[in-house]
Formats: C-alpha cells, sequence, structure tokens
C-alpha cells in the first residue's frame, strides 16, 4: 500500500482517521480513550505494513516485541551495560547486513579470492533500513538515559504507518517526550492545526503525483524511445531526474508529516529547500534531515564529531558518508555517490574558514554547488546498474564524447510545452520558500 494508491486514499486513510476522532470524542473515560487510540494506530499501522509486505507481517510484531524486552533489560542493568549495547548493536547491523548486504557482500569476496559461496534467495522486508535505524536509536537512547517505553509505546514508534516504509526518522528520545505528553494531555484537537496537517498532505501529493510522477514518467518514456540518444536529451533526463527526487521525496515526506499530525505526533522536517545551498554541507542540513540528524547522533558524535582536530573530523565525516552510501544501497554505485559528497564536504571543511573562501560571493558558491549536486545525482540514478561502465558513459554523453548515429528522437521532442511549464514550477517551487510561512503560521498557532 502506498500513500497515492487508490486504497489508500479512499479506504484506509478515511477508516484510520474516521476511526480514530470517533474514538477520540465518543470514548468515555481518559483511560480507556487514550488506550483505544493506541490500539487504532497501532492495529492499523499493522495493516498498513501487511498488506504492503504480508510475508514478513509476523515478523514485524516478534521483532518489537524482542526490542521491549531488550530495552527493559537494558534500562534495569547496571554491569556489563555497555557490553549488552554492544551485543544488542551487532545484532542490529547484522539483520540489515544479512538482508540487504548478504549478495553484495559475498559477490565481492568472490571476485577477490577463488571462494564459491551457494546463493540463495533472500527476500528483503520493507523498510528494513528504516525499522533497524528506528530500533538502534531506541537502543542506544535508553542507554544513554531515556526512560524504556512500554510495549504500547515502543509498538507505535517502531509500526506507526506514516514512516515505517520511508521514513522520516524520528529519535526515540523525541518520540517519547511526546508519549509521556499524550499521555498527560490524552488528545487535543486544532482547527488550525488540522487544516495546515491538511494542508501539508495536499501540497506532498501535488509534489508527488503532479511534478515527480510526470518527470519519471518522461525519463521512463526517452529511455523506452531512445536507448541511444543525443547529448540534449541526456541533459534533460539529469535535469529532470534532478526534481523528480527532490519532488519525489519531500512529497512523501511532506504527506507523513501531515498524516502525524493528524494524530498529534511531530515528526520533524526531513527537507528545507536544499537546491538554495551554498555549499554540500549545508545541502546536506537541507535535504534528508532526519538521516542525517542520525547520523550525527549515533556515528559522527560517538567518534568524537569536531572535537578531536581537524584530521578527526575529516575522517569521521568521511566515515559519515560512505555509510550514507551504503545505507542507501548494496552497490558500488552508492558507495561512489557518498563518497563524491564526502569528499566535498570535507574539502569544504578544510578551507571553509581561509580568507579567500569567504571572500567567494555566495551566489558563486551555490552554482558550484548545484552542479555538485547535480552530477551526482546521476551517480544516485544509475547505481542500481551496478556497473561504473554505465555511469561513466552517461557522463560521456552528456559531455558529447559519445555520439550516436542512430538516434530518431532528440531532446525538443520530448521536451513540449507541458513539460516546460512543470519545470518552471519545480524551478520556482524548490528555491522559493513560500511553505516557511506555513509551518511559521502552524508552529504559532
Amino acid at each position: 500500500m502506498v500513500f497515492t494508491g487508490i486504497l489508500y486514499l479512499f479506504f484506509f486513510f478515511p477508516a484510520v482517521v474516521g476511526m480514530y476522532y470517533g474514538a477520540a470524542f465518543l470514548a468515555g473515560k481518559r483511560q480507556i480513550r487514550r488506550i483505544l487510540l493506541d490500539w487504532i494506530l497501532v492495529g492499523f499501522s499493522l495493516g498498513f505494513y501487511g498488506w504492503a509486505c504480508f510475508d514478513n507481517l509476523y515478523r514485524l510484531p516478534c521483532c518489537i516485541f524482542l526490542l521491549w524486552l531488550c530495552g527493559i533489560f537494558l534500562e534495569d542493568l547496571h554491569k556489563h551495560k555497555k557490553k549488552f549495547l554492544v551485543i544488542l548493536l551487532m545484532a542490529a547491523v547484522f539483520v540489515l547486513w544479512y538482508f540487504r548486504y548478504y549478495h553484495f557482500t559475498l559477490s565481492n569476496i568472490s571476485r577477490v579470492l577463488p571462494i564459491s559461496f551457494t546463493d540463495k534467495t533472500i527476500l528483503e522486508p520493507l523498510g528494513i533500513s528504516f525499522l533497524v535505524f528506528s530500533a538502534i536509536s531506541y537502543i542506544v537512547d535508553v542507554y544513554r538515559g531515556t526512560k524504556a517505553g512500554s510495549l504500547m509505546d515502543v509498538m507505535l514508534y517502531m509500526s506507526f504507518f506514516p514512516k515505517i516504509i520511508s521514513g522520516p526518522l524520528v529519535l526515540w528520545k523525541e518520540f517519547q517526550e511526546q508519549r509521556t505528553e499524550k499521555k498527560e494531555t490524552c488528545f487535543t484537537f486544532s482547527v488550525g492545526g488540522a487544516v495546515c496537517d491538511l494542508n501539508r498532505i495536499m501540497v506532498g501529493f501535488a509534489k508527488k503525483i503532479i511534478l515527480a510522477d510526470t518527470f519519471g514518467s518522461t525519463i521512463s518514456h526517452i529511455l523506452e524511445q531512445e536507448p541511444h540518444y543525443d547529448m540534449g536529451t541526456a541533459w534533460l533526463i539529469a535535469l529532470l531526474y534532478m526534481f523528480q527526487i527532490y519532488y519525489d521525496f519531500s512529497g512523501y515526506s511532506d504527506i507523513a508529516i501531515g498524516t502525524a499530525g493528524l494524530f498529534g505526533y511531530r515528526i520533524p522536517d526531513n527537507f528545507r529547500f536544499p537546491y538554495l545551498s551554498a555549499s554540500v554541507s549545508e545541502f546536506w542540513q537541507r535535504w534528508h534531515i532526519s538521516l542525517g540528524r542520525w547520523f550525527r547522533e549515533y556515528v559522527y558524535i560517538p567518534l568524537g564529531g569536531n572535537r578531536k582536530g581537524i584530521v578527526r573530523t575529516c575522517v569521521n565525516l568521511s566515515i559519515v558518508f560512505l555509510l550514507t552510501g551504503v545505507w542507501h544501497g548494496a552497490t558500488w554505485g552508492y558507495i561512489l555517490w557518498g563518497a563524491v559528497n564526502g569528499f566535498f564536504v570535507v574539502l569544504e571543511r578544510i578551507v571553509r574558514e581561509r580568507e579567500w573562501y569567504k571572500r567567494i560571493p555566495r551566489v558563486y558558491k551555490w552554482i558550484f554547488t548545484l552542479l555538485i549536486i547535480f552530477f551526482s545525482w546521476q551517480i544516485f540514478r544509475l547505481s542500481d546498474e551496478m556497473e561504473f561502465g554505465v555511469i561513466f558513459s552517461f557522463f560521456k554523453e552528456l559531455f558529447g564524447k559519445i555520439r550516436y548515429t542512430d538516434t530518431y528522437f532528440h531532446w525538443n521532442y520530448f521536451l513540449d510545452k507541458r513539460l516546460v511549464c512543470f519545470l518552471i514550477v519545480a524551478v520556482f517551487g524548490s528555491i522559493l520558500p513560500g511553505t516557511a510561512r506555513i509551518r511559521k503560521w502552524y508552529d504559532s498557532q
């Protein structure tokens, strides 16, 4: 089940909202109302996940129950607490590695060493990366002193349907604070807040369905019609993908954030106009913010952050971005994409205090940053091809180093008036911070 599907829009979403608000206004005692609301959200969340991934539905409640037990035990443990934490983290990382990186690891070992492995089919559970990262957040935050949750708290934290498949990532310490507030207030309704949440959902749908899906279908149409395209068409594909990935992911995040808000839960912003950034470092403070916060909290700071000198800081940043690439997919292309972004972040960290760098006008930094992001997105787009040759060939096509004589359609065939209008909307929508005023108004209510 996806947010833009007919089943979700016309059946699931009205049902969960109707039952939740009906229980909130009609249930009698406060304690009973709170328990009922929790069960409604958990039940629908498991149904949402099970519809999309029925084969793995039985695993999720079992893993959540085990996670809850580990959290209780970790909270009460006084001796060997750190060792138990390490064991839990190793188990979580192993689960992610087994389901997502097993074949990648063994295939690369086979290339280097004369060792053959028995191939086997492993079905990757839906949203495994987000689930494992949420579990790590829960374990580490409990270890650091945040109170472990009840079984219902952990069930809702792990399975909450707006974020379970594609985020945004929510840290346990933040979610636990909201659960504490809701246990005291149970349910509060604000017309202004609900209107703003619905507006955000509608904006998310517009981003996803009108812009991102149009750009994505155009790219697919180009590749189907013309596998050998001219230089202009290559640039058109790259431009369309740059906006497709932004509006697809930010649109999904807006839907998730707005939906969670309707049930009284705050999910942090995931995008803050990243294409306005004047450095790659700033870009990653504006793009997929929840993932960046997760890596900062649980990788970068534990490694020492920026507290141990510039060399150690650069090493820590490099590790974070390599892991970011690995997290996105099990191919060398994603690792290359993470390494490219990490290289420029480290470079900026080295030169940012230099006088010559400070004197560069922001507009030039912005243009240079956009070019880096523009080209790095092409590495990301082609990373599933699993071969560097495909990536390098596309860059040769971009700069006219490869020219085909059997090209039947050129860029102006695909760039019709409708697509031009959508691209204009996409450009202004990605750099004009109009929605920030809506968010500011909502926060003031």
